[in-house]
């Protein structure tokens, strides 16, 4: 829902083309559910579906791994959900989304238990084998400078135990 949630109204406030991961087009067009959540966050997912109506939307564009938007190459960072995406510029950026974030201090999070876990932390293996100067999150502050170094040692001394 907070995805989503507003993308109807968006698309016919600004004209603009909705782009989203071809494993999760059928749910943002409704033709399927979103997944459910685990526990607390779960629950409070299920009540605010109680009151919050989301208008499904079909994509204008469907996205895989590997394609272009501009400069930008769309990897498969799946976890958050089935089609979590992430967009890179080779040696220049990280837009995560989802699929890592931040705090207030830009230091990064493990992954939230609402997620699947095994794909959460594949994917961020994953994004720790890149390279970039800046990484910015779906949720926290931007890391700026060596990012991709940073993301490394994130991955050496916290999740290492997590992703093996």
């Amino acid at each position: 829902m907070d995805h989503s949630g507003s993308t109807a109204q968006l698309k016919q406030l600004t004209g603009a083309k909705v782009a989203i991961h071809e494993a999760d087009a059928p749910r943002l067009a409704g033709e399927k559910p979103w997944r459910e959540a685990k526990g607390g966050a779960g629950l409070m997912i299920r009540i605010l579906g109680l009151f919050m109506k989301i208008q499904p939307v079909p994509p204008d564009i469907s996205l895989k791994e590997g394609e272009k938007l501009g400069p930008l190459t769309v990897l498969e960072t799946p976890g958050h959900t089935r089609g979590s995406i992430s967009l890179y510029k080779a040696g220049t950026a990280l837009f995560s989304g989802d699929a890592l974030l931040t705090n207030e201090k830009r230091l990064f999070q493990k992954p939230s238990r609402m997620m699947n876990d095994e794909q959460a932390k594949e994917s961020i293996r994953r994004m720790a084998t890149l390279e970039f100067e800046y990484l910015m999150p779906g949720h926290g502050a931007p890391v700026e400078g060596n990012a991709s170094k940073k993301l490394k040692d994130f991955v050496d001394r916290e999740l290492r135990a997590l992703i093996g």
